[in-house]
């Protein structure tokens, strides 16, 4: 179950250095080297924007994503971006607003595919015995 939070409880340090790089990345358009800890990949990605850490986690801990840490939202999506907030409250990435999930193609079978298919389940639906005592 996750844990709800006061909004006084919610500190600057409670989003992630990897949450700072993806938002100069994702959000502001900055693509920049990630060698290094990642303490000092923000801290270059902030400076190429030119602004600190501090001030880029406040943007990120805006109204909406305090809200979700406070009631203990997993994600959460504002105009400019999408966070992503840990159990423990901790926001750890930061997406473009309108990135989906990556999802497979649908794949339409063709007439003999639909049709070996559906000879294969009745084939499977003939062979396996009915269970008693479920209707």
């Amino acid at each position: 179950m996750r844990q709800q939070r006061n909004d006084d409880d919610i500190q600057l340090h409670d989003v992630t250095y990897h949450a700072v790089t993806r938002y100069v990345q994702r959000v502001a358009g900055h693509e920049l080297d990630e060698s290094g800890s990642p303490m000092e990949c923000a801290e270059r990605h902030a400076a190429a924007i030119g602004m600190s850490i501090d001030d880029i986690r406040r943007i990120i801990l805006c109204p909406e994503v305090r809200a979700a840490i406070s009631l203990g939202v997993s994600r959460v999506k504002t105009a400019e971006f999408a966070a992503r907030v840990t159990k423990d409250g901790l926001v750890v990435t930061v997406l473009p607003p309108n990135q989906k999930p990556c999802r497979r193609k649908l794949k339409i079978p063709s007439r003999n595919e639909s049709r070996k298919q559906i000879l294969a389940y009745q084939r499977k639906k003939k062979r396996s015995p009915k269970r008693k005592g479920r209707a």
